[in-house]
C-alpha cells in the first residue's frame, strides 16, 4: 500500500478494517524502521571498531622495525619462508643489485 492510498483511504471516512490496515502497515514500517535504526547502531560500533584497529595498525607502521632486512641471505631466506619466493624475484635481485652497486 502506498501513501497516496492511504491519504485516499483516510479522506474518503475509512471503515473500521480500512484503519486497522493501516494500523497494522504503520506498524511494519514502525518495525522497518527499528530494524533499520539497530543496523545502523551495529554499523557505527564496527566502523568505530575498524576505526580503533586501523589506528592500532598506523602506530604499529610508524614505530621502528626491529626485525629489519639483516643481510641479503636473510631477506631471501625469509621470501622463501613465507613461501613468495620466486625465479622471477631472484632476478630482480640480482638485477636491482647491479643497478645499485655500480
Amino acid at each position: 500500500m502506498d501513501r497516496n492510498t492511504l491519504i485516499r483511504i483516510i479522506r474518503d471516512g475509512a471503515t473500521i478494517h480500512q484503519c486497522h490496515i493501516i494500523m497494522e502497515y504503520i506498524d511494519g514500517l514502525n518495525n522497518k524502521i527499528e530494524d533499520l535504526e539497530s543496523d545502523v547502531n551495529r554499523l557505527e560500533l564496527d566502523n568505530e571498531d575498524l576505526e580503533k584497529e586501523i589506528d592500532k595498525l598506523n602506530e604499529q607502521l610508524e614505530e621502528p622495525c626491529e626485525e629489519g632486512i639483516k643481510s641479503l641471505e636473510n631477506f631471501i631466506w625469509r621470501l622463501k619462508l613465507d613461501g613468495v619466493y620466486t625465479d622471477k624475484l631472484q632476478d630482480f635481485i640480482d638485477n636491482y643489485l647491479k643497478f645499485h652497486n655500480e
